[in-house]
């Protein structure tokens, strides 16, 4: 394989200093480079003569006449001095942890697709994952390529309030956990997204709505809450919805994993339809006083309803025997009551567990 370092010089139109118009001095980037297919992947940097200490960096569209196509793994980890970053058109691959721990990155622009052939961009597994000052990520007008957003690409950047994803985005996949644990996110409209699952947007408490596009084939949203399709499953209801009642639509059979974590709502009314309480669907709700779990619920995970402080009584309509709840489902202090028995002492609760549906597999057929 043959491996290349290219010297780029670059004036203020490429490396421009933010903090002060001081244009005189010259800066430079040299970027480590190997083949990859029809153009080249960068896998090794190096900042020289900067000193700024706030910088925008512009990646090249070709080396030696031909396109950069991928960004290397780790390449810009944990880089102090990067203020923003402009991604071209040809670049298909956003590397593992490519920009994780850029502390003082700002703002991420992706260009769109333009003439080029490679109409697909993958971003990566914690590619700008812990990027705490982070506040925008732009597309440009022409971006209309195939995305595939991995693992924690964006997690915990903790200064992210708006995300917009266009809605010309044609999306392969999004994980989960893409921008779990942005602690100041506020709106985001995932567009076309798919392959979500359950336990999106987790450890984001400020999130007051989720916008999903008409034409989104798996993901629908009502009143800022986000279901599959058919309406079988809810997946995230905004924290900071600012709604004290919340009601359920009939027709919703599971509630997803986490799906109403940190919900600041007073009561919540379930449908006749559910059947499935999952993991930490109700946790931390910390307005919630009284819930009423209607006779068709047949199970109840682990941490159901775990850590709702104002949480005194659990009211099921359904006979105990028909219900499998889950022993670390709900805090000792609460007081259970179901139909046939009345109070309830969860020490006496059976250790008998009925087969659990399979979250893609019920929710999405």
């Amino acid at each position: 394989m043959r491996k290349h370092l290219l010297v780029v010089v670059v004036f203020s139109a490429i490396l421009i200093p933010l903090s002060r118009a001081d244009t005189s001095r010259l800066n430079a980037v040299a970027f480590s480079h190997d083949r990859w297919n029809d153009g080249w992947r960068i896998h090794s940097v190096a900042m020289l003569n900067t000193g700024h200490v706030e910088q925008c960096l512009e990646i090249p569209e070709q080396i030696n006449g031909l396109p950069v196509r991928v960004i290397g793994e780790n390449m810009f980890t944990g880089n102090l001095l990067i203020r923003s970053i402009k991604i071209p058109s040809t670049v298909c691959e956003i590397g593992t942890s490519a920009f994780a721990g850029c502390s003082n990155l700002v703002t991420v622009t992706i260009t769109g697709a333009r003439n080029d052939v490679r109409s697909y961009i993958e971003i990566g597994r914690r590619a700008f994952y812990n990027c705490v000052s982070l506040e925008a990520i732009v597309f440009d007008a022409f971006f209309q390529k195939t995305v595939q957003i991995e693992d924690e690409a964006f997690a915990r950047c903790a200064r992210l309030k708006n995300v917009s994803l266009p809605h010309t985005l044609h999306f392969s996949r999004m994980s989960a956990s893409s921008f779990n644990y942005c602690t100041h996110l506020e709106k985001i409209d995932i567009a076309t997204a798919c392959g979500l699952d359950a336990g999106v947007f987790v450890g984001c408490p400020m999130l007051a709505r989720i916008i999903v596009s008409d034409k989104n084939a798996m993901f629908a949203g009502r009143n800022g809450i986000m279901y599959t399709k058919n309406g079988r499953m809810l997946l995230r209801c905004p924290p900071m919805i600012g709604q004290k009642e919340i009601a359920v639509p009939d027709g919703v059979e599971f509630i997803a994993c986490c799906a109403f974590e940190s919900c600041r709502a007073e009561r919540i009314l379930l449908p006749k339809s559910l059947k499935v309480i999952d993991i930490g669907a109700f946790s931390d709700c910390s307005n919630l006083t009284e819930m009423t779990i209607p006779p068709s619920v047949r199970i109840v995970e682990d941490g159901a309803f775990t850590g709702c402080q104002k949480l005194n009584k659990i009211v099921f309509q359904g006979a105990r025997s028909e219900i499998d709840v889950s022993r670390s489902a709900i805090e000792p202090s609460v007081v259970i009551v179901y139909s046939d028995v009345g109070d309830f002492t969860r020490k006496e609760q059976g250790k008998q567990r009925q087969e659990k549906p399979s979250i893609t597999g019920g929710g999405r057929q």
